[in-house]
């Protein structure tokens, strides 16, 4: 009988854990596609801001997206094409990533010095936007002694692990981020 109860409390959690996947898959299939061009045209790849004029809404939750979507001029657009349900998507998503810390380091041919702050052991992004018009490759010694990601003109990636405390400097060119981790 406890064998078939856990039996079944796994299929549950299984089904659980996949309707979540789905639900955050498709949530980002709408920031990244929504009106033909998507959320992320305005607020970055991964709802960080990306230096764009949108700004950051990770963590937004239905009401300030409803909001949004019947105040703000550019996002009229968007107010018809979204329906109930994809508004509750896509306010999933947001919220699901304002749940993970992010540190958003733009590279670009200005001399920059950037610092951030986030939590040990909590998983966390790094999200390098690259506004060059060069392929970069930017060493993570955070991620592996010999950790290197490349990253096209103005394409933006991300990078997500579990900070340990300390003191993380990237450099790329005249471009420095530095993370303190506590």
């Amino acid at each position: 009988m406890k064998i078939l109860f856990f039996c079944s409390l796994l299929l549950s959690i299984n089904a659980a854990y996949a309707d979540s996947k789905y639900s955050f898959e498709q949530g980002e299939h709408l920031f990244r596609t929504a009106g033909g061009y998507g959320c992320s045209t305005c607020h970055g790849m991964f709802a960080q801001g990306g230096g764009n004029i949108g700004g950051d809404v990770r963590g937004k939750g239905i009401d300030k997206l409803n909001s949004a979507l019947e105040k703000e001029p550019t996002m009229l657009l968007l107010s018809n094409v979204l329906n109930r349900e994809q508004r509750k998507l896509l306010s999933s998503y947001l919220i699901e990533l304002g749940k993970m810390p992010s540190v958003e380091w733009i590279i670009d041919g200005q001399v920059t010095g950037n610092s951030a702050s986030i939590k040990k052991g909590v998983l966390s992004q790094l999200i390098l936007v690259n506004k060059r018009l060069e392929t970069i490759k930017v060493a993570l010694p955070f991620v592996a002694k010999s950790s290197f990601i490349e990253i096209k003109p103005y394409e933006t990636k991300a990078v997500q692990w579990i900070p340990k405390e300390g003191t993380i400097e990237l450099v790329y060119k005249q471009n420095v981020q530095v993370i303190q981790t506590k």
